[in-house]
């Protein structure tokens, strides 16, 4: 199912004039010079095709050159009509610090480079031109070549171009010709039943590598792949055990690697997780679903929070409504020299919008300041789990499991909420986001059955209907604080500080000694009616304080302890305004 939905993305793709993606037998790979040959094969310049920024480092130029698959191993072969320095002049840089040889020599990869292309004939002058530059070559001549120093340290690789011409041989259409020879004699000799297609056609042993999964190896990882024998069986070779056909394997891992490019808006890159998402007919939430997940610093457009409103109060906006398109989400993640999947969801465009919307409907919380964000982002929902706040402190499981819960509309992992109290009991930071999580997995929770201590939703502020124990308890200990800084303004510390999470936890042990401690705070705290009275009709709804509160009872504990403190907040702004 993934593998086929790629090679459809694939097409897809491939017949958008505006997409700039390579055919079968062809691939995007970083090149920084071009060796410009007369027609007797002689060097006459090396063009630098580095894209120079205005700051940093020059950076190679992406262009489309023949290949079929990547190379590893002792002894690698050389690619058609482009390579490193290694293969195409024979030298690479010394790797030997304070050597007074800045370049050695590679004279076996040139050898191979050489006797590759001399494998093929061809009338064409270009073809000819590279041949004869191949048969004259001498790596003693890379001293007449100005730049040398450039290229030997750059990494990137090298083409060819004819003099007096614009294209490079590679894209010559008599050369084209020959590269589908290539083709046709590098297609192994096992054929069968395509598992993507359908088709019986010459199966790929090995598969073209994936670029840009976070954490992965540089040169690239395989999703599949079967290279130990441990692995195989029936006595059948590498990928012969999953068998995929040359041009299905070429397209899926083509399009990972263009929608894994670190310049394209349909990756997102959470906790470990390298995600990625398309439609299966061009879609606007194929732009949506990134800017939503992941904001950028500027915050959203109008338009965004004008679709973000409408799906949050559960309306389709028309450009979505009744679109039955097949929505997909896949997330990948590094293992050693392979990538793993992560997670996989298949859904509808309409039906992503509506879950989304549902997401944010349950995250809505009474904000504790202006700025905070009424639609926040996967990254700012993760971190406030991890310690100290460090993206690198996230759990990587965590990241899979609550992106599956958001576009499923299913209940919020359990870990998500083990961390946040954990987070709140650590350093008792009962903030907007973290309250706003609690709330959407109480209210998730009591959705599908899975909430006891309570039969009602978690509402946006304050609930004086709320009658739970440990929602009371929340507010009295907002109340108590309130007093404490009433009665001692500008004090260091306050009870939150060094019994929230006591009290949150062994109730019975803790508020008894706050509620002595507080008889001093109301003598002093103006007016003095109100704060009593405040407390009295919350004790009123608690009979006795029970020994312990279990861990959903913690969260809802936080939940009461913010909804009352902003409501204090709320109230003094009112009254501020009033006077004024």
């Amino acid at each position: 199912m993934i593998l086929q939905s790629l090679v459809k993305y694939y097409d897809r793709l491939n017949n958008d004039p505006d997409v700039d993606i390579p055919s079968f037998g062809y691939s995007k790979e970083k090149i920084s010079f071009c060796l410009v040959i007369n027609e007797e094969g002689k060097l006459l310049q090396v063009k630098d095709l580095r894209i120079m920024p205005e700051k940093g480092k020059a950076k190679p130029k992406l262009l489309s050159v023949p290949k079929l698959k990547g190379r590893s191993g002792k002894n690698p072969p050389p690619y058609f009509l482009w390579d490193n320095t290694k293969y195409i002049l024979g030298v690479e840089r010394n790797a030997q610090k304070n050597s007074e040889q800045f370049a050695v020599k590679t004279q076996d990869r040139f050898e191979a480079f050489r006797a590759f292309h001399n494998t093929y004939e061809s009338t064409d002058v270009g073809y000819q031109a590279l041949l004869k530059f191949l048969e004259t070559w001498d790596s003693e001549s890379i001293e007449s070549i100005s730049n040398i120093e450039d290229i030997l340290n750059d990494t990137g690789n090298l083409v060819f171009q004819l003099d007096s011409e614009k294209g490079y041989l590679h894209d010559r259409p008599a050369i084209k010709k020959i590269w589908q020879k290539v083709i046709q004699d590098s297609r192994g000799n096992e054929e069968g039943l395509c598992l993507v297609s359908g088709e019986n056609t010459s199966i790929a042993l090995t598969h073209p590598l994936i670029k840009g999964v976070y954490g992965a190896q540089a040169a690239g990882a395989a999703m599949v792949s079967f290279n130990k024998r441990s692995f195989e069986s029936f006595q059948k070779k590498q990928n012969i055990n999953s068998p995929v056909g040359d041009e299905a394997a070429f397209a899926y891992t083509t399009t990972l690697n263009y929608l894994l490019d670190s310049a394209n808006n349909q990756r997102l890159q959470i906790g470990d997780t390298s995600t990625v998402f398309w439609s299966e007919r061009e879609s606007v939430m194929e732009t949506l679903f990134g800017a939503v997940m992941d904001p950028k610093d500027n915050g959203f457009s109008q338009d965004l929070k004008d679709f973000l409103d409408s799906i949050k109060k559960g309306e389709i906006p028309k450009a979505l409504d009744g679109e039955k398109t097949n929505f997909y989400v896949l997330g990948l993640a590094p293992n050693a020299a392979r990538v793993s999947i992560r997670f996989w969801e298949v859904s509808t465009v309409e039906e992503i919008a509506r879950k989304i919307g549902r997401h944010f409907s349950d995250f809505e919380i009474v904000k504790s300041h202006e700025k905070n964000p009424s639609y926040p982002g996967m990254w700012k929902l993760l971190v406030e789990t991890a310690v100290l706040n460090k993206t690198e402190n996230v759990q990587p499981l965590l990241a899979g499991a609550l992106m599956r819960s958001i576009i499923n509309g299913l209940p919020y992992p359990d870990s998500l909420q083990n961390q946040l109290i954990t987070r709140i009991r650590a350093d008792q930071k009962i903030t907007y986001i973290r309250v706003g999580l609690l709330k959407a997995i109480f209210n998730r929770k009591l959705r599908y059955g899975r909430l006891t201590i309570t039969d009602k939703e978690v509402t946006v502020a304050l609930d004086l209907t709320n009658t739970q124990p440990a929602y009371l308890l929340g507010r009295l200990f907002s109340v108590l604080e309130r007093a404490q800084q009433d009665a001692i303004p500008g004090a260091n510390s306050t009870i939150k500080d060094r019994y929230f999470g006591s009290a949150s936890a062994t109730p019975k042990i803790v508020f008894p000694i706050l509620i002595k401690g507080a008889q001093n705070h109301f003598k002093k705290v103006r007016p003095k009616f109100y704060t009593e009275s405040l407390v009295g009709q919350i004790l009123e709804g608690i009979q006795e304080f029970p020994s312990n509160l279990a861990l959903d009872e913690q969260g809802l504990f936080s939940i009461g302890y913010y909804h009352q403190r902003q409501d204090f907040y709320t109230k003094k702004t009112k009254e501020k305004k009033e006077t004024k």
